[in-house]
């Protein structure tokens, strides 16, 4: 899936290639968060209801013998959904200056953003959709409950209605309701749900009972709506500055309070999933074996602490940093992963050791395996060099299993089709492209202070 963007901040022109792994390097100040926040909002506009009117044209075999009929994915249907994204984006730039919070209304003025995709990718979002017991509820003399079945061979979908009508009008009524419903999910399928970790989570982890309890949430939404509205009731809002942030990080604040407080009301229920292994993984590997549990306090709410051993646990504020920023990741995991999610991450190499960050690449790549989507910015030349590491071709993929012994983790889901990854470097604000069919990822620029610095060493040893 490609992604335009124009006119973002700096960046007047560039293209994203979104693949399952799909990582931005590049100096400070050169757009990327804007990038990945961009990428965060558009992935929340998105809601794909296709009305029953706009499918009637597009081809559809019937078999009224058995109640089914085959969807035909063709540019007929990549164009109902590129009108869907149309409006879903334009949605989504006119309340962008209000995402962002930008106060001086300049930043981005002029944003476009575009979404290309290919046949191929409406095929593999048909795929995702539950073929098994998939219903559908219309209206149809009171709701009627439909349940029907997919299977997709090729470029067709299957679709079996399995309620029979004795009335044909009652089948002809609910026909293209059921069609609208199929390829409205295969558009929600292509645009996953979207978790966002942003640079600032240690700080916000420290902060979030503080920014998201009840009265100063309401103080910040009566902000968002004086700025946007001339009431003279909330002007005095005005007097206490800033209290909005950009909705990306807005929304982490309020994942941290919800989780805590489905913690505080036993809502939580961890499963034994690979994500929740994943996490175990983070705590071993890369925590000493430093583990998040909640505690219950006296009050009746929840708190998040750390248990170092069997006799001691301490709060959040006594915690390292490097635990302090691996922390929402691990509530992800344990309690909100799941296959399809597109995870954002910014600068997943905060505060950790050089070897930790290699530690979390690979147990990153696993997730991309295991149906995830990530995209990373970062700074760290030890990540983008660990994967290179881990980009194999497939014939290479074959013998994971010997290969895995030199890996951190040894694990030999690590390994990530090179096919499966986009790796950019911003310059100049333009994303350019890292990949190199001989070398596999270049990451020089990375290393160019490193060369220098070591140059200015002998320089400063020989000055006399």
């Amino acid at each position: 899936m490609i992604i335009t963007f124009k006119n973002l901040g700096r960046i007047q022109s560039t293209l994203l290639d979104l693949k399952p792994l799909t990582i931005i390097t590049g100096p400070n100040n050169s757009n990327k968060t804007y990038i990945a926040y961009t990428l965060y909002g558009l992935y929340q506009y998105m809601n794909f209801y296709i009305e029953e009117e706009k499918v009637r044209n597009i081809p559809i075999v019937k078999n009224d013998k058995d109640n089914s009929f085959t969807i035909i994915i063709d540019s007929k249907i990549k164009n109902k959904l590129t009108n869907s994204i149309k409006s879903d984006i334009n949605n989504f730039v006119k309340n962008i200056e209000n995402f962002f919070q930008d106060t001086s209304k300049k930043i981005f003025k002029e944003i476009a953003l575009q979404v290309n995709f290919s046949i191929s990718e409406i095929i593999e979002g048909a795929k995702k959709i539950d073929s098994n017991d998939y219903t559908y509820v219309y209206s149809l003399k009171g709701n009627v409950r439909v349940p029907y079945r997919l299977d997709i061979v090729g470029n067709e979908i299957r679709v079996r209605v399995l309620r029979k009508f004795k009335d044909p009008k009652n089948y002809r009524k609910v026909f293209y309701e059921i069609v609208s419903d199929v390829i409205s999910n295969i558009g929600e399928k292509m645009f996953k749900n979207v978790f966002l970790l942003p640079s600032e989570r240690n700080a916000l982890i420290l902060t979030y009972k503080i920014l998201s309890n009840r009265r100063f949430k309401l103080m910040r939404e009566s902000k968002r709506l004086s700025r946007n509205y001339n009431y003279p009731k909330l002007n005095f809002y005005k007097e206490y500055g800033e209290l909005i942030y950009p909705k990306p990080l807005e929304d982490f604040l309020d994942y941290l309070s919800e989780q805590e407080e489905r913690y505080a009301n036993n809502r939580i229920r961890i499963s034994d999933n690979i994500f929740n292994k994943l996490s175990q993984k983070i705590e071993i590997n890369l925590q000493n074996n430093n583990r998040l549990f909640v505690k219950k306090t006296k009050f009746g709410t929840a708190e998040f602490r750390i248990k170092i051993n069997k006799n001691l646990d301490i709060d959040l504020y006594n915690a390292s940093s490097s635990i302090k920023q691996l922390l929402p990741l691990i509530l992800y995991l344990k309690n909100t992963a799941k296959p399809n999610d597109l995870l954002i991450i910014d600068e997943p190499e905060m505060n950790l050791h050089p070897e930790g960050q290699a530690k979390l690449l690979e147990i990153l790549t696993i997730l991309v395996n295991n149906g995830i989507y990530i995209l990373l910015t970062t700074h760290s030349p030890y990540l983008m060099s660990h994967l290179n590491n881990l980009v194999i071709s497939k014939k290479d993929l074959l013998k994971s299993k010997a290969k895995a012994k030199n890996l951190f983790l040894g694990s030999q889901q690590s390994f990530i089709d090179r096919e499966n990854v986009s790796a950019y470097e911003m310059k100049n604000f333009k994303l350019l492209s890292l990949k190199d069919e001989d070398y596999g990822i270049r990451w020089d620029t990375l290393s160019e202070p490193a060369s220098e610095i070591q140059e200015k060493y002998f320089k400063i040893a020989e000055t006399k």
